[in-house]
């Protein structure tokens, strides 16, 4: 039914002869918010027939049928958009709703500059907590580790490894006169010559004002994957694994998607652990690892956001976080650019569960608010319709109300009511609203419909749509 609505418009738009026409803001966001119905339709499709009790000829399904009112999308808004810049999201979400998409041992990226005088191409690493140097490269350049500073390191597969101490020089980003002393510690066997920190990154600001810093190119094949976790990096990204909250380690020194294995069984996500999915892995010191497997088809969300994108995760036994994002990934999606509002520090962060409470409600007022927009425009209107609205308010109050209830902290706790309340008094006018319209009718009008009556006017809709719109700006400002 979506879906030929979608290939309806999509015809009408490509055989208009205006060519010059352009949409006005609410006609492309009434476009765009068709679209996004589809999208969200056969994603619905897809994560069912990726169930881990679906059949196989279910999860093939998936493969089999193709979208055509979707990449028609494509094209019937090429012309007729206002801006590029209010393309991105609906671009950004047909490619990742419609396709899983592979992130791993995709793509190389370093950052040119030199140490110590010395040119190097050295390793972005935000899952890295300390700045580190091979144990080769400190030698040819005749670097001795500082008295009092050796220590010892943790690998994600929880190997400890002995650093000999650590040493000073002055690093230069290439094409840039400013040096800047950083220390580094020595790791014996380190595969890459330099690894810089996260926090060397966002000090410098690599990572966002100068990510012009960071090179890639792309590998030619999928090559051994690589993790690079040094110590124990705390800042991770908020984020839902199939609608499971979770904390992300953003990791632009990996070049695998990873998920836990703990984690992956406890959400009981269909692990396939065909021997081609048990690849090799590749720590900073030059051990090696295995994965257990694949889960494919994950649905990936920012905390707190509606981008959702299905990705495929490599799962690794023993991994010390629930999930690690590759670079390539983070990236290609400008995470920290776009989210660093999402980023939060790990270690004072507290227990996940409580951490993510306030976000999972910001979650469901989101998902309620866009649900009474889509009600509002031209659905039927009848005593049924009032009843069925106000037995879905009171499951949604119930529901929220055991969500307020598990809210550690006071002071959250008190945003959450007020912003309950509020959207309660919304709904309560809203009612009002709809039913006034519904009394109102002329007895002329009435006697004629024989069907369920509809709102009609056009001024009405639009005030409604500014109405819902304000609502769900006002949810991303009110929780922090």
């Amino acid at each position: 039914m979506v879906e030929s609505k979608c290939v309806e418009v999509n015809n009408a738009q490509s055989s208009s002869k205006d060519t010059s026409l352009i949409l006005d803001n609410e006609q492309w966001q009434a476009l765009i918010a068709l679209h996004r119905t589809l999208l969200h339709e056969h994603q619905d499709f897809f994560l069912a027939s990726q169930h881990p009790s679906a059949s196989p000829a279910l999860r093939r399904l998936a493969s089999k049928y193709a979208m055509p009112a979707i990449d028609n999308d494509q094209s019937s808004t090429k012309h007729t958009g206002p801006t590029i810049k209010d393309k991105r999201p609906s671009n950004w979400g047909r490619r990742s709703i419609m396709t899983p998409r592979d992130f791993s041992g995709k793509r190389h990226h370093w950052v040119e500059g030199a140490i110590g005088g010395v040119k190097i191409q050295a390793l972005p690493d935000t899952g890295a907590e300390y700045n580190s140097i091979s144990s080769g490269l400190a030698d040819r350049m005749g670097l001795e580790p500082r008295p009092g500073t050796a220590t010892q390191v943790k690998l994600p597969s929880g190997r400890l490894i002995k650093s000999p101490g650590s040493i000073q020089a002055l690093f230069e980003f290439a094409g840039e006169r400013r040096s800047t002393l950083i220390d580094c510690l020595i790791i014996p066997g380190c595969v890459h010559d330099l690894i810089l920190s996260n926090a060397f990154l966002r000090a410098t600001r690599t990572l966002t004002k100068f990510i012009h810093r960071i090179k890639s190119t792309v590998c030619e094949s999928l090559g051994r994957l690589r993790l690079n976790l040094l110590g124990s990096e705390g800042r991770r990204l908020q984020c839902f694994i199939n609608d499971a909250p979770t904390l992300a380690l953003p990791d632009t020194g990996s070049n695998a998607m990873l998920i836990s294995e703990s984690f992956a069984v406890s959400q009981g996500m269909r692990i396939d652990r065909s021997p081609s999915y048990c690849e090799d892995l590749e720590f900073a010191d030059g051990s090696r690892g295995t994965t257990s497997g694949i889960v494919r088809g994950l649905k990936w969300t920012i905390g707190g956001t509606q981008s959702s994108i299905v990705c495929d995760f490599y799962v690794l036994s023993g991994l010390p976080v629930d999930v690690v994002l590759s670079g390539h990934f983070l990236f290609e999606l400008q995470v920290f650019s776009r989210y660093e509002h999402c980023m939060v520090q790990h270690d004072s962060a507290g227990d996940v569960a409580n951490l993510y409470n306030i976000n999972l409600i910001r979650k469901l007022f989101q998902q309620r608010i866009e649900k009474e927009h889509q009600v509002s425009e031209g659905t039927e209107i009848t005593e049924d319709f009032f009843k069925k609205r106000e037995e879905d308010e009171l499951q949604f109050r119930d529901e929220m109300r055991g969500h307020l209830d598990s809210v550690p902290d006071q002071d959250e706790l008190l945003t959450a009511r007020r912003l309950e309340n509020r959207r309660r008094n919304d709904w309560e006018e809203l009612q009002e609203q709809l039913r006034q319209q519904l009394r109102v009718q002329t007895p002329s009008d009435e006697a004629s419909n024989k069907g369920p009556s509809r709102v009609v006017t056009r001024q009405k809709k639009a005030n409604r749509f500014s109405f819902f719109r304000k609502k769900r700006e006002s949810v991303n400002t009110d929780i922090v």
